[in-house]
């Protein structure tokens, strides 16, 4: 995503790269105009947010509302009327909870695939030196080969 705004009671929350930017109400030092950003219209916890994004992330912006919603929703039903600013809260820590997790999970698998490539080019290297051994060893052979068969037929020794 190459840039994702949220506008709501007259602020702008700019999501750039890795980082949040709180802009006040007015600011354009980050957002194109917003007429010239494509919007989206979607609700979370109830509520109604108008969002921009970037060209053809419609779809990826409505999906992480839904989930967001998903998860607003889910913590409403188990913990009831707690507040909306908590549960805001609640759903915010879990979901980093999840990314953490996921995160973590990816950290290993890629650890993993590090070590099979790591194996993998051992393998390589024992594979291309028992080929040069073998190399060697047929060459010694049909030489062998080549003296015992010019023993055996002295007219081919010529």
């Amino acid at each position: 995503m190459t840039g994702l705004a949220l506008h709501c009671a007259g602020s702008r929350l700019v999501k750039k790269g890795p980082s949040l930017d709180l802009l006040l109400p007015g600011c354009t030092r980050i957002c194109p105009q917003e007429s010239d950003v494509p919007q989206v219209s979607v609700t979370i916890a109830g509520r109604v947010y108008q969002l921009a994004c970037g060209e053809g992330e419609e779809a990826r912006l409505e999906q992480l509302a839904k989930v967001v919603d998903a998860k607003t929703t889910e913590i409403r039903e188990a913990f009831g009327q707690i507040g909306d600013q908590r549960i805001a809260v609640m759903a915010a820590l879990t979901l980093a909870d999840e990314l953490g997790e996921a995160t973590r999970r990816l950290a290993a698998a890629q650890d993993e695939l590090e070590r099979v490539e790591a194996g993998m080019r051992e393998l390589e290297v024992a594979a291309a030196a028992q080929t040069r051994v073998l190399t060697h060893d047929l060459d010694d052979a049909a030489l062998r080969i080549e003296q015992i068969a010019q023993a055996l037929n002295p007219a081919s020794r010529g």
